[in-house]
């Protein structure tokens, strides 16, 4: 797992800001296949998720951090080990936002 996946994985905006700054690979992969991508839209839905169980309403997940990844050149025709794309985790993860700006950017 890289730093940068690290910082995406805690939502650490302006780590990760950083990182990419100093033209870090948002492209690496860990030893899963998964990239920045896949930690960015399970971070922002467990963050959604966490925030709808403090106030007792449903949270949708923002995409602040999938954005600033793909602005800086995140892949989205990409696969994990599984064969998971991240277009596949926003699906799965009921991620409306990100699976709108993965589209946007190429997925299908």
């Amino acid at each position: 797992m890289t730093a940068l996946m690290i910082a995406v994985e805690n939502m650490e905006f302006e780590t990760v800001r950083r990182l990419l700054e100093q033209q870090v690979d948002v492209n690496a992969r860990d030893e899963m296949g998964q990239r920045a991508l896949h930690f960015a839209i399970d971070a922002e839905v467990d963050e959604a998720q966490h925030q709808s169980e403090k106030t007792g309403s449903r949270i949708e997940p923002r995409a602040e951090m999938t954005q600033l990844l793909l602005t800086h050149g995140a892949e989205v025709k990409v696969r994990d080990a599984q064969g998971e794309s991240p277009l596949n985790w926003a699906i799965e993860r009921r991620h409306k936002r990100a699976e709108e700006l993965l589209r946007q950017h190429g997925a299908a």
